[in-house]
């Protein structure tokens, strides 16, 4: 289907109206600072939209569409439209859940994103790969949802989220494909992650390890609940990202076995959204370590519980609570 023909234009319409970052996501971000007081949350979201340059799968009376826009230069239009195939095949051959699986888990960036994309960026790279470098140079620049010189329109953390499911999820599908093949990826669509863990450690999905156990934090007194769920190892990479290297950042959250986070508002704190998070690590080391770093990052309020090996923390957006 092409992209300026008028047979597109609605699905167009509604892949231009969908919000990657919903109100209580954005909520999130915000009040743990990751996100610059700048950023609108429309603006975010239709930045995204305005990035949309492929779209899969559209059911015109039993038939499937792929809508494709034309890019500058023909092998960037046909990586776009390998991706997409992929996601009509798995939408062909695999009836489960919502359209390819249950979502699993409530963490961001999403755990079942990243696996639905992995693969149709996987087989795409596999695709560019086979043209000779000067062929490519001008496209990989082009593949990011967000690109280096694009991030400082959405901030690091939004630009990390929205890419997350495109290239930092690949790996996934790699270690999948190496270890069991076109039938482990499959699987991987079948039973997606459930945390940002298993994205970011493939070894972890391929063994079954899933340590989310952890009870949600005690609120004070005069708090008026908000919401809950989990940070997750990819959202706490985020807030230490500028207070570690790569590497010592990916050693300890390796040890990383559960949070849970509660947002909530007292009459002290007004309209700020307050949280208090509890991480467990797998040993009290490791929790110190994280108390220490979580401390640069939203000090005075990381407190070491060591007889959990765990850490809590409470911060706001506007005031630590």
């Amino acid at each position: 289907c092409d992209w300026s023909s008028d047979v597109c234009s609605s699905d167009l319409d509604v892949a231009r109206s969908i919000e990657l970052f919903p109100q209580d996501e954005f909520r999130l971000i915000a009040a743990l600072g990751l996100i610059d007081a700048d950023i609108d949350r429309e603006a975010l979201n239709q930045f995204r939209r305005d990035r949309i340059r492929g779209l899969c799968c559209v059911d015109r009376g039993g038939r499937l569409a792929v809508i494709v826009e034309p890019r500058p230069t023909k092998l960037e239009t046909e990586v776009i439209v390998v991706h997409e195939l992929v996601h009509a095949l798995h939408r062909q051959h695999l009836a489960t859940g919502s359209d390819l699986g249950e979502g699993g888990g409530f963490e961001l960036p999403s755990p079942f994103i990243a696996a639905v994309e992995s693969i149709p960026q996987f087989v795409a790279f596999r695709y560019l790969e086979t043209f000779p470098a000067e062929d490519r140079y001008p496209v990989e620049p082009e593949l990011p949802i967000v690109t280096p010189a694009m991030v400082a329109l959405v901030g690091e953390v939004p630009a990390a989220m929205l890419n997350f499911a495109y290239f930092t999820a690949v790996p996934l599908a790699e270690a999948v494909f190496a270890e069991r093949g076109a039938a482990g990826l499959l699987e991987l669509l079948r039973t997606p992650p459930t945390t940002t863990e298993q994205v970011l450690y493939p070894g972890r999905w391929l063994s079954g390890e899933n340590r989310v156990s952890q009870a949600a934090p005690i609120l004070p007194s005069d708090a008026t609940y908000v919401d809950e769920g989990r940070l997750g190892v990819a959202m706490l990479g985020f807030l230490l990202d500028e207070v570690t290297t790569d590497g010592a950042r990916r050693a300890l959250l390796a040890e990383w076995t559960g949070d849970r986070w509660a947002m909530y508002r007292t009459p002290e704190t007004g309209d700020a959204d307050c949280l208090s998070v509890v991480v467990e690590m797998d040993s009290v080391d490791a929790a110190a370590q994280l108390a220490e770093l979580l401390g640069q990052v939203i000090a005075p309020s990381v407190v070491l519980d060591g007889d959990r090996k765990s850490t809590r923390l409470n911060s706001s957006h506007s005031s630590v609570s």
